[in-house]
C-alpha cells in the first residue's frame, strides 16, 4: 500500500474525529462527506488521470491526465477542512 494512501486515511480520521467533539451533528456530517472527494482523488488519482483527458491542440487524439495532477487536487482539497477546524475551533 502506497504511504500517501495511509496518510490520507489517518487526516481524514484525525478531522473527522476532531469535528465530532469540536461541532455538533451538522458540521461532523458535513465534513465526513466532504471527504470522500479528496479521498477518492488521493486513492483513485491515477485510474481518474487514465480516464479524464488534456485537450492537445497538434493531434486529434486528446492526452490522458496525468494522475499526480488528480492527486495532488485531492491533497488540497484536504486543506481547507484544517482551516475551518482552526477557526471554529
Amino acid at each position: 500500500m502506497e504511504p500517501g494512501r495511509v496518510i490520507s486515511v489517518i487526516v481524514a480520521l484525525i478531522y473527522t474525529v476532531s469535528a465530532h467533539f469540536m461541532w455538533e451533528t451538522e458540521g461532523w456530517f458535513f465534513l465526513t462527506t466532504y471527504m470522500v472527494l479528496p479521498l477518492g482523488a488521493i486513492w483513485f488519482g491515477r485510474e481518474v488521470g487514465d480516464f479524464a483527458t488534456i485537450a492537445n491542440l497538434n493531434s486529434e487524439e486528446p492526452d490522458p491526465l496525468p494522475g499526480f495532477i488528480v492527486i495532488s487536487i485531492g491533497w488540497l482539497l484536504m486543506v481547507p477542512p484544517l482551516i475551518a477546524l482552526i477557526i471554529y475551533s
